[in-house]
């Protein structure tokens, strides 16, 4: 059997690869929330369903090899209601094996009643990075996706997950490598940039995670991917109103992405 690092730069560089692709995912998001501020009410625990409709399409190709992909949130529906992330794009610049160098155009997606950054870990589910790996194979990777805020700030996501590769398979009429993986994710920021104001609120986060990803062994793109994904997240705002507050909420994000 070829290895999976050879297989995977021949995808890399032919030309074969899907100009584009269209993807529907679900994702059940829960929330649990704890405060220490005395001006901020109860928060009560919520729960809530998005469904996705979405798009990449090559945009262009940089000259390290990686590509642009623009990724179009055609349809989101927030349990049954439009959301206002319905129709914004950004454009992640990644390489074959699925590595997110950058993530540009987020000012169309960011912050507002948008909040891309709530639910940012669709940018590693859409674009999952796999280790080298042969059937039956097993090692780490640790990988991340930095969101690069109009401000100069960063929202660094990353992770650090055990990957095997299961098998392969033809579900569908796909060849599919088929991985699991396990591990843990952070979040970190906004980092401060030369143009980010000290007062901004600071949030850090981590938790469990564990999924299982289907990859076209045609080009290099995700086929299907589930996921079960968890953080504690901590935020504290330097000037709140009557001083110091720390905030923290517990998440859980489960769902499915699939290729049509």
């Amino acid at each position: 059997m070829m290895p999976l690092l050879a297989i995977v730069a021949c995808v890399h560089h032919t030309p074969s690869v899907a100009p584009v692709v269209r993807l529907d995912a679900s994702l059940d998001v829960g929330v649990r929330t704890e405060s220490e501020c005395p001006a901020l009410p109860a928060v009560p625990d919520a729960a809530t369903r998005f469904e996705l409709a979405l798009t990449l399409t090559r945009s262009r190709v940089f000259r390290d090899g990686s590509v642009g992909w623009l990724l179009v949130f055609d349809d989101v529906q927030r349990d049954g209601a439009p959301h206002p992330l319905t129709g914004r794009s950004v454009e992640l610049r990644r390489f074959g094996d699925g590595e997110i160098l950058d993530v540009d155009l987020l000012e169309h997606a960011l912050g507002g009643d948008r909040q891309l950054e709530v639910i940012d870990l669709l940018l590693p589910v859409v674009s999952p990075h796999p280790p080298d790996l042969r059937p039956g194979g097993v090692a780490p990777r640790t990988t991340s996706w930095p969101l690069r805020l109009p401000d100069g700030r960063t929202w660094n996501g990353s992770s650090d997950a055990t990957w095997t590769l299961k098998e392969t398979d033809d579900a569908a009429g796909v060849r599919a490598w088929v991985f699991a993986y396990d591990g843990t994710w952070t979040t970190d920021g906004p980092a401060r940039g030369p143009r980010a104001r000290s007062d901004r609120p600071q949030t850090t986060a981590t938790g469990p995670l564990q999924g299982e990803v289907r990859i076209s062994v045609r080009d290099g793109l995700v086929v299907s991917h589930t996921f079960d994904w968890a953080r504690r997240l901590e935020v504290l705002y330097p000037r709140a109103t009557k001083g110091p507050c720390h905030i923290t909420q517990h998440q859980s994000f489960s769902g499915s992405l699939r290729r049509r």
